[in-house]
């Protein structure tokens, strides 16, 4: 059942193992090859790495995690290794909004470049990196063998324009 999302608020927060359950619940409808709890821990455990849930702030559901992101944090670059959403909160910017806030972290942290993969038949995922100024620098080809489709590697410059520009128009984190 898709979620009614105008009203409802997130926050975001690191990842813990106690949030697994709710993770790997989003994260088993959301690939086909879905990570595995010991691979969520390895992540957790890596110096270089960092995780972030969205949860609901308001309503019925305030708490529920809806989304989380991991990412690779190695100065000046971010590689995004891991994103998802709730098949119920999918299409009202949630997604958006949580990868927003680690290009923010990171931009914090001095990072001006981020890269990530995406499968070339993932129109939706597509759509919301081109948005925020993702382009495509290469491609993999049969990458996602499941899938019979490439990788697209997409990167973003995450320059002072950049930072300005989503700064006035999203909820990044300020300075």
């Amino acid at each position: 059942m898709k979620q009614d999302c105008s009203y409802s608020q997130l926050t975001f927060r690191a990842m813990h193992p106690m949030d697994l359950p709710e993770v790997l619940a989003i994260e088993r409808t959301s690939y086909v090859n879905p990570w595995t709890a010991e691979l969520f821990l390895a992540e957790m455990a890596k110096s270089h790495a960092g995780q972030r849930v969205a949860r609901l702030a308001t309503g019925l559901e305030a708490g529920t995690i809806v989304g989380y992101i991991c990412y690779w944090l190695v100065v000046p670059e971010i590689e995004i290794v891991n994103l998802a959403v709730h098949a119920a909160h999918r299409g009202c910017g949630r997604g958006r909004k949580l990868l927003l806030h680690a290009l923010g972290l990171a931009y914090n942290k001095g990072v001006r470049l981020a890269t990530l993969e995406v499968r070339r038949g993932n129109e939706a995922a597509r759509f919301l990196y081109e948005r925020l100024g993702f382009r495509t620098v290469a491609e993999r080809a049969n990458y996602y063998a499941e899938y019979g489709d490439a990788a697209l590697i997409l990167q973003l410059q995450m320059d002072h324009r950049w930072w300005h520009r989503w700064q006035q128009n999203c909820s990044l984190p300020r300075r």
